[in-house]
């Protein structure tokens, strides 16, 4: 059922609520119509039979009066109409029993052995008191066949009626109880339809709430929960029902592609808060290394400007002392190395100087000399200069 859609499970619900219907109807119909078929086979049996017996005892009770007209009349006419009347009589007692062992046949022997009784009544015992009857043709002869009907016939119809109306009792009570047996089986059976029906509509609901509870609430729920789930962030929810083909399964595979979709968001902001982390850190140890090197640079310069300060206040044997950092070190030997160099350049200019005086002294000394020998020669150049002059002029002469 996971396969199917959710109309398609309806619709299965209500084709099985349908042959539910359906079972129940044909059930009760069938029930009814066994019923009926009761209540028919009741009337038209043992029910019929009663009332076919009662139909025979009134032809067999009028069949007597048709024996005691015969015993009466005295005129030919009045002697055969009383002997058709026998007959018909007789002829419908036999059709009446005949039929009501046809239909009863639990009491069939009951009946045929009844009929056969009062037919011998009639064919046996009132047949010499009829032929009497039917022959007189005067008073004594009449007398005479009706004291032959009281001798030989007359006492066999009491008896005969007691009989039938017997029989007509037992068929009856035999009818009631068949009546009362249907109707216990009518209420039984209409108890136990109302039980089919109800157990089935229980049993209908019941499987119909499970079946929408295990096919389509269940399932929805877990999906509601799991949806619950992962809007809180929770994206390790299982979601179950991603392989079914209906509608529940579509939804499944919807969250599964949000769920997908979640955790590649959660991957990137996790990989965002790495690299961020890095960053920070790699920010910090930046800041950390840039407040280093400024303090380094600042102990450096620190360093330096009490060199220069010495330097410049002509402290020239002062040293660097404290070592720098490696990328500073460079620096604190270079300066080192230049007051060793300045220290020694110093020295040999002072050193030099002390040359210098001394060969300027010289120099001084041999200036005075030498300006006093030029200025002797410049009074003999002139004095030439002169004597040239005159020279000079004489020779232009």
């Amino acid at each position: 059922m996971k396969n199917i859609s959710i109309i398609g499970k309806f619709l299965t619900l209500m084709a099985a609520f349908g042959i539910f219907v359906l079972a129940s109807t044909y059930y009760s119909t069938s029930q009814m119509s066994a019923i009926q078929k009761g209540y028919v086979g009741v009337a038209k049996s043992t029910a019929a039979a009663a009332l076919l017996l009662t139909s025979a005892n009134r032809a067999f009770v009028a069949g007597r009066e048709d024996v005691t007209q015969t015993l009466i009349e005295t005129t030919t006419p009045g002697h055969l109409a009383a002997t058709e009347l026998l007959k018909a009589d007789h002829t419908a007692f036999d059709e009446y029993m005949g039929r009501a062992a046809s239909l009863d046949q639990k009491h069939k022997i009951d009946i045929l052995d009844l009929k056969l009784r009062i037919d011998n009544i009639f064919t046996h015992d009132c047949q010499t008191a009829i032929a009497m009857g039917n022959a007189a043709q005067s008073t004594d002869e009449t007398l005479a066949a009706q004291t032959e009907f009281l001798k030989s016939c007359s006492s066999s119809f009491p008896a005969a009626v007691k009989a039938m109306i017997t029989e007509r009792k037992v068929l009856q009570a035999q009818a009631d109880r068949d009546l009362a047996t249907l109707d216990d089986s009518t209420r039984l059976i209409i108890t136990m339809t109302y039980i089919f029906i109800l157990s089935g509509l229980i049993i209908v609901l019941l499987a119909g709430t499970w079946a929408l509870r295990n096919w389509i609430t269940t399932p929805l729920k877990n999906l509601v929960a799991t949806m619950n789930r992962l809007s809180a962030g929770d994206y390790q929810a299982i979601i179950r029902g991603t392989e079914r083909r209906d509608e529940v399964g579509l939804i499944a595979r919807t969250l599964e592609f949000f769920k997908k979709s979640g955790l590649d968001k959660r991957r990137l902001e996790e990989d965002a808060e790495v690299q961020r982390q890095v960053i920070q850190t790699e920010n910090k140890r930046a800041e950390i290394e840039r407040i280093n090197n400024a303090e380094m640079l600042k102990a450096v310069i620190d360093a330096l400007a009490i060199g220069l300060a010495k330097l410049s206040s002509g402290e020239l044997i002062y040293r660097l002392k404290n070592s720098f950092s490696t990328e500073y070190q460079k620096l604190h030997q270079d300066f080192n190395v230049a007051m060793e160099t300045l220290q020694t350049t110093v020295q040999s200019i002072a050193m030099n100087i002390k040359a210098v005086h001394a060969g300027a002294d010289e120099i001084t000394r041999a200036s005075d000399d030498l300006s006093r020998r030029t200025e002797q020669q410049a009074a003999s150049l002139e004095q030439t200069a002169a004597a040239l002059s005159q020279i000079t002029g004489t020779v232009r002469k």
